[in-house]
């Protein structure tokens, strides 16, 4: 499948490419992906609403995961400001709905959103636990290695987890800002964890970002699947956004069954209806 997209801009300069060198800054986190970070922190604090009445803590309990999600995702800039693309199937694969295909799936997604879901969770915990022992969150890793080891340990998980969120909502809102900032701070990641296929990958992507400016503008209109929808009773309309795999998942499959006619059975003519689509 391809997307096709009519870009809101009109480019007819030449094309500019930027030569890279080992002084080109392409890896590490930064200031973008901290100050969202803080966003999270200052979210759950606002949530929480923790209280020390007597030297006992009091804080509320009364929202979960997508509370966060949603107060957070209202704080951050959408993006992917062009109109939404159509899908073009050029030939079909096979059947995503096949036992072998769900395991795949599964085993791709299931302990990313595990991870996220436990990120949420952890840094609740951390919250609570150093209002009890009034440490200053942005103060957890100052001091000797050997204090609140365990706290610094699961604060790094947090940041970690955080970020691949962080990456998850840049989609969601289209910001393909966000997305290329999270891809720049967890490539070291995957470099320490010897996944040397994520790491190239993500170099080889970010070094041609950075080659080619023009590219990267093109991308902050139509880096994410865009969908509109209504916003509230005024009328003002916002986006939600996908990435283009889990477009083509959620809504290509839909819009294929919707199309296809009769009780298919043979495989050849099965693809000719797809393609036809």
């Amino acid at each position: 499948m391809v997307f096709q997209v009519q870009l809101s801009i009109d480019r007819t300069e030449s094309e500019v490419i930027v030569k890279l060198t080992a002084d080109t800054s392409l890896f590490g986190t930064n200031s973008k992906i901290d100050q969202i970070l803080i966003t999270f922190q200052e979210t759950l604090n606002e949530l929480l609403q923790i209280e020390n009445i007597n030297g006992e803590l009091t804080y509320k309990r009364n929202f979960d995961i997508k509370t966060i999600k949603h107060v957070v995702l209202f704080k951050l800039d959408h993006g992917c400001s062009g109109p939404s693309p159509n899908i073009v199937i050029l030939e079909p694969r096979i059947n995503p709905n096949s036992d072998k295909e769900i395991l795949h799936a599964t085993e791709i997604y299931g302990l990313l959103s595990l991870a996220s879901h436990l990120g949420a969770a952890v840094e609740i915990a951390i919250n609570i636990y150093i209002e009890s022992k009034n440490i200053s969150f942005f103060k957890i890793m100052d001091g000797k290695n050997d204090t609140h080891i365990c706290l610094k340990i699961w604060y790094l998980y947090y940041r970690w987890a955080g970020i691949w969120k962080v990456y998850k909502m840049g989609i969601r809102v289209g910001n393909f800002g966000i997305q290329k900032d999270f891809l720049a701070a967890a490539e070291p990641l995957f470099a320490s964890a010897a996944k040397s296929n994520y790491t190239t990958a993500i170099a080889h992507y970010l070094s041609i970002i950075a080659a080619h400016p023009q590219l990267e503008e093109k991308l902050h209109y139509v880096g994410s699947f865009k969908i509109l929808h209504e916003k509230n009773e005024d009328s003002n309309s916002y986006h939600t956004c996908f990435g283009f795999d889990k477009a083509l998942e959620t809504f290509g499959a839909k819009y294929v069954k919707q199309n296809i006619t009769g009780n298919t059975i043979d495989e050849k003519s099965l693809r000719n209806q797809i393609k036809a689509c």
